[in-house]
């Protein structure tokens, strides 16, 4: 078991994370946060106590993109998106804490894949999404989000079918993971509880200090390379989860 100041240490790592992600920096860093602290602490919390750390990050973010979202692209997938959230809920509660485990470090390595695909010519998918395929992804997105915190490369497939600018794959994605968020908080309630809660509280401050940092580095640094160190932690850490 790892000593607390180790503890501590991650769980500031991840609430920075956490913020540098919200802020633009870094698709893969969202990612990282749960199988991090899973390594940590048991598989549920983990799930648990990232979601805070993961609203406070959304408020900021929405904030910071506010009027730049589609409402038609949000009403066409929010619905299936909800549907996925309660069965996963249904499987979240029914799972074996080790083979949750298992199932992050196997998401880990799968979201490791999908970011060498994109790299490799994989956003040039066919544009225009169909009500079953945006009501596919979306559930799929839900599902994944409430299980293990992990919908993000679902909702990154569904997005890069559609024609957007940035600025409102942006607002629309910042809006979005919010309302996901704001919709799973009754499924954590366990984890959530006055106690566990300090787990994470004293990290909150750090979170807009990482979306600040985020918007700032954004526009100076290599991204590829920084993107490569990120998926190099989160292949290991999956490697760890499974062993």
């Amino acid at each position: 078991m790892p000593s607390m100041i180790v503890v501590f240490l991650v769980i500031a790592f991840c609430a920075y994370l956490t913020g540098l992600s919200k802020g633009g920096l870094g698709g893969s860093l969202g990612s990282l946060v749960t199988p991090l602290l899973a390594l940590l602490m048991p598989t549920k919390l983990a799930v648990g106590l990232t979601l805070p750390m993961l609203l406070v990050g959304d408020v900021f973010a929405v904030i910071a993109h506010r009027g730049n979202w589609d409402w038609k692209l949000l009403r066409a997938i929010l619905p299936a998106t909800f549907v996925g959230v309660f069965v996963g809920w249904l499987a979240f509660e029914a799972i074996d804490p080790t083979l949750l485990k298992h199932i992050l470090g196997i998401v880990a390595l799968i979201y490791c894949a999908f970011a060498l695909w994109r790299r490799s010519g994989g956003k040039s998918l066919p544009k225009g999404a169909n009500a079953l395929q945006t009501n596919a992804l979306g559930w799929g997105t839900g599902f994944a989000s409430t299980l293990a915190n992990a919908g993000g490369p679902i909702y990154t497939i569904h997005m890069l079918t559609l024609d957007l600018t940035p600025t409102v794959w942006v607002g629309t994605s910042a809006l979005f993971y919010f309302a996901l968020n704001i919709v799973k908080l009754p499924i954590y309630a366990s984890s959530l509880s006055p106690q566990n809660m300090l787990i994470v509280a004293w990290t909150i401050p750090i979170i807009p200090m990482g979306v600040w940092a985020g918007a700032k580095l954004d526009k100076v640094i290599d991204m590829k390379t920084f993107e490569t160190i990120i998926l190099v932690f989160l292949a290991i850490t999956g490697v760890l989860l499974l062993v």
